[in-house]
């Protein structure tokens, strides 16, 4: 997601994309296409507007709009698994998942910071794993280089979180029983 925040809500869940028009593939009228996808734009048609756009002669703001679940379905369809990370995090938290402790906030504001830097593309993202990990310059290019793909359990553990191991329930060692 972008680090801009909506003019009209002034939350920060805004998504960069491209406007697809009725010349591209399989789109009759204007459809937005999330930037995460554009490497595909062809291959998916993109979420159709609800209306506009609108541009004040004013200020030149354009706006437009369309429907909020239509655009999660398909990112939850179609996009990364970062672009997906990022809209889980947007709706609850960076530290979804994880207990109230240091650690796991010190771990999850690393994956944060990588995440981000991937996500806006430039580079940078390999260099600062780096320095957060304090791994080879190879190990670092080789952890980053599919970062937009990983999930996040596995973000966490390059960064040392191991998830406690849940007992099964016919253990009869367990402490419990």
């Amino acid at each position: 997601m972008s680090s801009a925040t909506c003019p009209q809500c002034g939350r920060s869940t805004v998504i960069d994309g491209r406007i697809s028009t009725g010349s591209d593939s399989m789109v009759y009228g204007s459809a937005f296409v999330p930037a995460d996808q554009l490497s595909v734009w062809r291959a998916l048609p993109g979420i159709l507007f609800c209306g506009g756009p609108h541009v004040c002669v004013s200020c030149g703001h354009l706006w437009s709009s369309i429907d909020p679940q239509a655009l999660r379905d398909y990112i939850q369809a179609h996009g990364s698994e970062l672009l997906k990370q990022r809209i889980d995090e947007s709706d609850h938290g960076p530290y979804r998942g994880l207990p109230d402790s240091e650690l796991a906030h010190e771990i999850a504001d690393k994956v944060a910071e990588i995440d981000a830097l991937v996500q806006c593309g430039k580079p940078g993202a390999a260099g600062r794993y780096r320095e957060l990990r304090g791994v080879t310059w190879d190990q670092a290019i080789k952890e980053t280089r599919n970062w937009r793909d990983l999930k996040r359990d596995e973000k966490l553990a390059f960064f040392g979180w191991e998830p406690k191991k849940k007992q099964p329930v016919d253990d009869l060692e367990s402490p419990y029983f």
